[in-house]
């Protein structure tokens, strides 16, 4: 995105609907990505998403979403990669606006993450 002391101010009012840069990055060894299939993200849930209201656990979810991530064992995907690319699944409302408002790149590893939600 350009300086923003150069944006002109239309740019301000217009949404950017095709310059989607995510917060959360997923490792990949080789290039590989996995395709995520239905039943992991119903398995999420399931296991239940978490809404980020006042009295709910995070550490709860996050031992939650552990488990389920834990049950998905794909070749040539990491843990910390399946995590990764899940964890936005598992989430809505507050908690999912928390990750809509990641600066570009913001978050490269699993421990980044927990830093920021737990």
């Amino acid at each position: 995105m350009a300086n923003s002391s150069t944006r002109p101010m239309k740019e301000y009012a217009s949404p950017v609907l095709y310059d989607f840069s995510p917060g959360i990055i997923y490792p990949t060894l080789d290039g590989t990505r996995f395709e995520m299939k239905s039943v992991m993200l119903q398995m999420l849930q399931i296991a239940g998403q978490f809404r980020g209201a006042q009295g709910e656990d995070p550490h709860a979810h996050m031992k939650r979403f552990l488990e389920t991530c834990n049950s998905f064992v794909i070749p040539r995907i990491t843990p910390e990669a399946i995590r990764l690319s899940l964890f936005p699944y598992s989430l809505r409302d507050n908690a999912k606006k928390l990750v809509s408002s990641l600066e570009p790149g913001e978050i490269t590893t699993w421990e980044k993450l927990v830093e920021k939600f737990v």
